[in-house]
């Protein structure tokens, strides 16, 4: 520093700065091997994961292709309807000369088709992995580990996929492969010179890899890379080879569990890092040789340009224009320039203010604005002219604070005093605005005036300097109040309809609304719309109607108003513009009409009609089928005719109950009176229950059920023998939850002895199999004193 502070010029401080840098650069040369070598390594161990990645996406999108392969063949109709030989046929046209071939075997391991041998050659049985079992049940593909091929006898590799026959799985189907065809893979993708990849199993055995002899495949990998892999999915190490030979391994877990593995020999690396370091060594000696030769050069030729400049910028502070002239140096010549623009544009600006002020001036003086100024620490006043003429004073009257205070209303001078302290006061506002009355000096009259002011203020905040204007605003304070009697009579009006009726401003704000509009959404007076808004709109947020802009009048929209009682009604509401407030708010009027009932019974029409469309669909194909079976089972028309037409005014029983109830379910126990009304006389039926309805799409199933007992019976059962009693019983199968379903006990009970259980299947009997199966569980039993029907029906779809 010492040295510095001795060399004033500007030529002797540039050679010594030139110095300073050889030094600097010389250090940082060696810093910059250092960090080469470093950097090198880092760009290395990126390449090298890279690669890694990459080559396990490859893999990966192998596994995903024999995946694939294997969802297609399990696809296969020959699969589903057994016919191993056709599936064997399609098998090998399908692989067309692929290096693989398809093994399907059933979960016990027993191989069923195998592709490397001809159809019918006995099979052998593969060992059971229970964890690839579990992982077929669960409907999974999964690659598998090395493993000893049962009819090859050599490692091989398998993609297994589960195959579905009728909703169970019942097949392991397996794309099979030899370890050569991941290392071919791998060796197509052209690693760099010196590079080797490496695929390893779950178990951390070699499956394949790009260098050496076969005699690797199923050895274990080093255990240092088995840690790593254990402790991330991917990562570059340091390690040895299996055949001792000094490696830089970067790896990456595929998503089965595999682990691609990119060795390099660290041989590779270090002569990489040697090369780097002669030429960056090289390079930067030389540019240090360079820089110091430069730097004195340039020491010679800037002293005289800057001296120059020195004094330009001198005249300017003066007020002079800079003449330029240019020096050959870019940056001197830059700031020449600079300064030349400068001085000129100074000379401009004063022009500009002048002009400014002038303008000012005559606007002030176009709109009757009076200005003042007070030197605060001076103590100098100073009105304008326009000033005055507000007052009522003579152009000529001097400045005087006690003056204008006398002409202040006195209803408004406490007010007007308090303002003007705190404005003059250490550390008060900046600036202020106030609106007062005055007593003008020469009429007398009453006049309101606006006056703004702005302060400048010392670092201690002490007030320097104030300067404002002052307008009468007389004129002006007339009309805010006549549209303000105009807005009260608006307010009124719309608080007295009674219909919803709101009035609002942009803001938000609620300025009046009818007791209609608090009533019928069942929400207490609000003070803004978004509070309304959120506790009564059912969406929670506001509708897009009260983001419109003020500025249009909104179409009908449609707003869901949740009431305080939990309801909800439908409002369609409109928004109409209105003249501005007199602060320049916006304003609006927003009326709603409930249309709650007009939409629900819209969207009833709707879904009615859809839900008859649907039924009636169902219906005919219920016919269709009942006079197809029907058909079947009669021996002769008439039977047929009998049966058909039985069947069906079922069907019309219900379709009665469900249409009383517009199809929205019916009572169980109303089921059970419509079918069995011919036969209560007399008292042979009983019937016990809780009240149960049933949803309309049970309740054509289980009329046909309950038609078909009750034929039954009345043919061959206990209504067909005198003193024969029918029980039907029905409970919930969960109290608790009476909505899951019910359980129903239908017991005949016929004197003279046990029923002869039917030897042949008819249509009825199939019918009432099949509904019970459907509606949820059920069985049907001969007892000793007549048939016993129980069943579940499950509520819930």
């Amino acid at each position: 520093m010492a040295v510095w502070r001795k060399v004033t010029s500007i030529r002797g401080r540039l050679a010594l700065l030139a110095s300073g840098l050889v030094a600097a650069s010389l250090l940082a040369a060696g810093l910059l091997v250092h960090d080469a070598q470093r950097r090198a390594r880092a760009t290395f161990e990126t390449q090298l994961q890279e690669t890694a990645r990459a080559l396990s996406l490859v893999v990966d999108g192998h596994l995903r292709l024999a995946a694939a392969f294997n969802a297609a063949l399990a696809s296969s109709p020959s699969l589903a309807v057994g016919d191993l030989d056709a599936f064997d046929a399609q098998a090998r046209r399908a692989l067309d000369g692929m290096a693989a071939w398809i093994v399907l075997s059933d979960l016990d391991g027993q191989q069923l088709v195998n592709t490397l041998r001809p159809r019918g050659t006995p099979l052998p049985a593969d060992a059971v992995i229970p964890s690839l079992v579990e992982q077929l049940q669960a409907g999974r593909t999964v690659a598998s580990d090395l493993m000893q091929g049962a009819v090859t006898g050599r490692p091989v590799l398998a993609v297994d996929s589960p195959v579905r026959v009728d909703g169970r799985i019942v097949y392991d189907l397996a794309y099979a492969f030899f370890p050569d065809a991941i290392a071919n893979l791998l060796r197509e993708q052209r690693m760099p010179e010196g590079w080797f990849g490496t695929v390893l199993d779950r178990d951390r055995r070699i499956i394949a890899r790009t260098f050496g002899d076969a005699s690797a495949i199923g050895r274990s990998a080093t255990p240092d890379l088995s840690a790593a892999i254990d402790r991330s999915p991917e990562g570059v190490i340091d390690s040895v080879s299996l055949e001792g030979e000094p490696t830089i391994v970067a790896y990456s877990r595929l998503p089965n569990g595999w682990t691609v593995v990119v060795v390099v020999p660290r041989d590779v690396l270090a002569a990489g890092i040697r090369r780097s370091y002669i030429l960056a060594a090289i390079g930067a000696l030389g540019i240090i040789g360079l820089g110091g030769l430069s730097s004195w050069a340039v020491a010679r030729g800037i002293s005289g340009p800057i001296v120059r400049l020195s004094r330009g910028a001198e005249g300017v502070g003066r007020g002079e224009v800079f003449a330029f002239t240019p020096d050959g140096i870019t940056e001197t010549d830059a700031v020449g320039r600079a300064l030349a623009v400068a001085s000129a544009r100074l000379k401009e600006r004063e022009r500009e203010l002048a002009d400014s002020l002038e303008r000012q001036q005559l606007a002030f003086d176009a709109a009757s604005i009076g200005t003042w100024d007070v030197d605060v620490a001076g103590g100098a006043r100073f009105w304008s002219p326009e000033f005055t003429a507000i007052m009522g004073l003579p152009p000529e009257t001097p400045p005087d604070p006690m003056l204008f205070s006398r002409m202040i209303h006195p209803d408004d001078f406490d007010r007007v005093t308090a303002i003007y302290d705190g404005f003059y006061a250490p550390n008060g506002p900046e600036t202020y605005v106030a609106e007062f009355r005055i007593t003008r000096a020469d009429t007398g009259e009453e006049r309101w005036v606006r006056t703004e002011g702005r302060i400048r203020r010392d670092a201690n905040g002490r007030a320097l300097r104030g300067t404002g204007t002052i307008l009468d605003v007389t004129d002006q304070r007339r009309d805010r109040a006549a549209i303000a009697a105009s807005e009260q009579r608006l307010r009124v009006a719309v608080a007295s309809v009674p219909f919803p009726l709101m009035l609002e401003t942009a803001g938000g704000e609620v300025l009046e609304a009818s007791r209609s509009w608090w009533e019928s959404s069942g929400q207490p007076e609000s003070a803004s719309t978004r509070t309304w808004a959120e506790a009564a709109l059912a969406e929670g947020a506001l509708v897009p109607l009260l983001a419109e802009p003020f500025g249009y009048a909104v179409p009908a929209g449609e707003a869901r108003i949740r009431t305080s009682a939990g309801r909800e009604r439908i409002w369609e509401v409109r928004a109409v513009p209105l003249d501005p407030l007199p602060d320049g708010r916006p304003l609006r009027l927003v009326a709603a009409v409930d249309v709650t009932e007009r939409e629900r019974d819209a969207r009833r029409l709707g879904l009615l009609v859809d839900e008859l469309n649907h039924r009636v669909k169902n219906t005919l194909a219920k016919v269709q089928a009942i006079a197809s079976r029907t058909a079947l089972t009669s021996r002769d028309p008439d039977e047929f005719v009998e049966k058909l037409g039985a069947r069906l005014r079922a069907l019309a029983r219900t379709h009665d109950l469900l249409t009383e109830r517009h199809w929205e379910g019916v009572p169980f126990r109303g089921l059970l009176d419509a079918e069995l009304a011919p036969f209560t006389a007399g008292g042979a039926i009983s019937l016990d229950g809780p009240s149960v309805d049933v949803r309309a799409d049970i309740a054509v199933s289980l009329s046909l059920l309950l038609h078909e007992l009750a034929t039954n019976a009345v043919k061959h059962g206990c209504l067909a023998r005198e003193g024969g009693k029918l029980e039907i019983t029905w409970r919930y199968l969960d109290e608790a939850d009476p909505a899951a379903g019910f359980a129903v006990d239908w017991r005949e009970r016929c004197p003279g002895g046990k029923l002869v259980k039917p030897t042949t299947r008819g249509f009825g009997s199939r019918l009432i199999a099949s509904t019970l199966a459907s509606l949820g569980a059920g069985s049907v039993d001969y007892g000793e004193d007549g048939l016993a029907c129980h069943m579940e029906v499950h509520l819930r779809a």
